[in-house]
């Protein structure tokens, strides 16, 4: 079902009001739904399952959240269901490696048991970095990335992705 309320998310994320509401209609119908906000003034999509919440293009990060994320970033997305939470967020893609740094030290204060793996790849003039932080039921992605407002089709932002079970 997410990967369906994300692909209409997608459908419906340049709509003006009175496209909003038939969106939100069109969602509403599917099955496991129960309540869908759009607002295209903000881009922010919500939804309301049987598992849980869903915010595309915006929402606030849970203060529960394992990891205390930096200051400075957007929020891409949040996802909050009865199996866990995803918290998508973007920061400028100079902090990257202030970021590794960061989630690093974090890890390494936090527990023994966090493993983290990076990789690093230059194909055609472009490069590309992922560095992982994982655990049990938890982890970290920190990622070059391309956010909406990438005109040239290249990471313009370093993205972390937050999960835990």
């Amino acid at each position: 079902m997410v990967v369906l309320l994300a692909a209409l998310a997608v459908v419906v994320a340049g709509c003006s009001s009175p496209s909003d509401t038939m969106a939100e209609n069109l969602a509403e119908s599917i099955d496991g739904v129960k309540d869908v906000d759009i607002n295209s003034d903000t881009g922010e999509i919500k939804f309301e399952t049987d598992d849980g919440s869903i915010n595309i293009g915006g929402g606030e990060v849970p203060s529960d959240l394992f990891v205390p994320l930096p200051s400075g970033y957007d929020v891409q997305a949040v996802i909050q269901t009865d199996d866990g939470t995803s918290v998508s967020v973007a920061y400028d893609q100079g902090r990257y490696d202030e970021l590794v740094s960061y989630f690093e030290d974090w890890t390494n204060s936090d527990s023994p048991d966090w493993e983290h793996g990076s990789l690093n790849m230059d194909q055609g003039g472009s490069s590309f970095r992922s560095d992982n932080w994982s655990m049990s039921d938890r982890g970290i992605n920190l990622a070059d990335c391309m956010t909406a407002a990438s005109t040239d089709g290249k990471p313009n932002a370093a993205c972390v992705i937050v999960i835990s079970e």
